[in-house]
């Protein structure tokens, strides 16, 4: 009834840009409907024409489990440590949480003390630490492994991050020591 469009086209649209709840209904009662929907990210599904007590069951049940979740700055924390590959920027993880960027990343200051750039920057330095570690994996396979699609800038992060270079520090005994005093992923002073 979208014309060239298909609803479940428009549900995965939708759900890359907000977790919100998603409740389709449908004239079309499938199975493999259904299916589709679930794999497209809905929530819940009811085919037409809707009990009226089923409809408000079902949304009842959405709001709650809606309001059991987490707060939007612990969601995009563990966005982060979940999918610290990916190519994050605050703006997308603001809208992915359903925040305004200059919101997200006050509050998430205020949460964790730094900003979701820098934490995820150390959740990728963590991470890598430990595959060069514990893997045989090449430093540009750790480097993509990471997020970070060059293998220059994941050398120069990771050197500020420990003071050695990948390379030395995968010869290293033990992990890395981090700097005690200034921040990890500060600029040296010029």
């Amino acid at each position: 009834m979208l014309g060239r469009e298909h609803g479940l086209d428009l549900v995965e649209q939708f759900r890359a840009l907000s977790r919100v709840r998603i409740m389709l209904l449908t004239g079309h009662g499938s199975e493999e409907l259904a299916i589709r929907a679930f794999r497209a990210g809905a929530d819940d599904y009811l085919r037409k024409p809707v009990n009226l007590k089923e409809l408000r069951a079902t949304l009842s049940k959405l709001v709650q489990e809606h309001g059991q979740r987490l707060d939007p700055v612990e969601q995009a924390r563990r966005i982060l440590i979940e999918h610290a590959e990916r190519p994050h920027t605050t703006a997308s993880l603001a809208r992915e949480v359903g925040l305004s960027e200059g919101h997200l990343r006050r509050q998430f200051r205020a949460a964790y003390g730094k900003t979701p750039r820098r934490y995820l920057t150390e959740v990728r330095m963590e991470r890598a630490s430990e595959l060069l570690r514990t893997t045989s994996r090449g430093i540009e396979q750790v480097a993509h492994a990471v997020g970070y699609p060059s293998v220059a800038v994941f050398n120069r992060i990771f050197k500020r991050a420990f003071g050695v270079t990948p390379s030395k520090a995968r010869a290293l005994p033990a992990p890395p020591a981090r700097p005690q005093k200034r921040d990890r992923f500060s600029r040296k002073p010029s």
